[in-house]
């Protein structure tokens, strides 16, 4: 079985403002490289075969900074966006922790207007990991953007 290490993108004006980035393309602030680079030192004794992103600038950037001390180009693929939180993209976390609090449904099938649910960030995530896989060999080792684990 293929091992993918799921890493974080590094911080943004939006995290730090804590508003909604969801498909937003906000870039690394300067801390958030920095955690990148972090990041490289605590996985460079990992070998890794290859090496995957979103197509949105801080996840590319934060995966391209990690990649390159191993000389790995990132590939970026648009199923690993953030979820889009459609018209609250850009607006504060706490306006859609309200709508989740009072909703009584099934919170994993939940979307904003013009935006997509868990349920289906999930299958358009591990619909493209599974078409990745079948191109490794069962003990290859990838690096990830993490889009789906917070």
């Amino acid at each position: 079985m293929v091992r993918a290490v799921l890493i974080r993108h590094g911080e943004t004006e939006h995290n730090k403002d804590n508003a909604i980035t969801g498909q937003l393309d906000v870039r690394l602030n300067k801390f958030g490289v920095e955690q990148a680079k972090k990041a490289t030192g605590r996985l460079e004794n990992w070998s890794f075969e290859a090496a995957y992103s979103s197509d949105l600038e801080r996840t590319y950037e934060t995966v391209r900074i990690i990649a390159e001390r191993h000389d790995l180009h990132p590939e970026a693929f648009e199923e690993f966006r953030e979820i889009a939180f459609g018209e609250f993209d850009g607006r504060p976390k706490d306006d859609w922790r309200e709508i989740v609090r009072d909703h009584d449904g099934d919170r994993h099938n939940l979307k904003a207007e013009k935006g997509e649910s868990l349920a289906e960030v999930g299958e358009r995530f591990v619909g493209k990991l599974d078409e990745i896989e079948e191109n490794h060999n069962q003990d290859d080792q990838m690096l990830l953007e993490d889009t789906v684990s917070r």
